[in-house]
């Protein structure tokens, strides 16, 4: 045998033997395709001193047994997802309502890589108040408030059911996050 068939011959049977092994590759974990529709809105009247523009493929979930019939949930059944919403009115502690929607947002601060925040300032519309946006694996990436700075105040926070990811959930938020600016600008207060 001349010497280019033994390695031919060689090189043949290293192929074989390397490319038989039983080793598993383990493959990337795949995400579910996620569609996000157009954002088309409808008003949600109740007995709450507000109306609220809230997107078409939502529906409102009441809290049960919530101190307050003004403390419900928007459900985003798709995405499993919802957000909170509490409102109160001001009796003289607008502080401490400020203070504590601080203090829920800063509570994910262990976990949350940043918190930025956003000002609500539109006097024309008697509109104050935050946008905490929470970056990393926490609970609730988005958290707000809006009030008329003399009677109303509304808190909203958005929760997913299921653990944080926010590679996989980051379309989500960002398009959940503008349907809530929608509302947070759009909403109006009913005396």
């Amino acid at each position: 045998m001349n010497s280019s068939k033994i390695s031919a011959l060689l090189a043949g049977l290293l192929l074989v033997v390397v490319g038989c092994s039983d080793t598993a590759i383990p493959k990337p974990r795949g995400y579910f395709r996620i569609d996000l529709v157009d954002h088309t809105y409808r008003e949600f009247a109740s007995d709450c001193p507000f109306v609220l523009p809230i997107a078409e493929k939502t529906f409102v979930q009441r809290e049960p047994g919530a101190q307050n019939g003004c403390w419900f949930n928007l459900v985003y059944p798709q995405h499993k997802a919802k957000v909170h919403f509490t409102y109160t009115p001001i009796n003289g502690d607008l502080d401490r309502l400020v203070n504590d929607a601080y203090g829920l947002a800063f509570e994910h601060e262990v976990k949350a890589d940043a918190i930025r925040r956003s000002v609500i300032d539109d006097p024309e519309r008697g509109a104050y108040g935050l946008i905490y946006d929470l970056k990393g694996h926490v609970a609730t990436p988005l958290q707000f408030y809006r009030t008329d700075s003399t009677q109303h105040f509304l808190r909203g926070a958005l929760y997913f059911n299921h653990r944080p990811n926010p590679d996989s959930l980051a379309p989500v938020q960002a398009w959940i996050r503008q349907d809530m600016l929608h509302l947070i600008e759009h909403m109006t207060w009913v005396p």
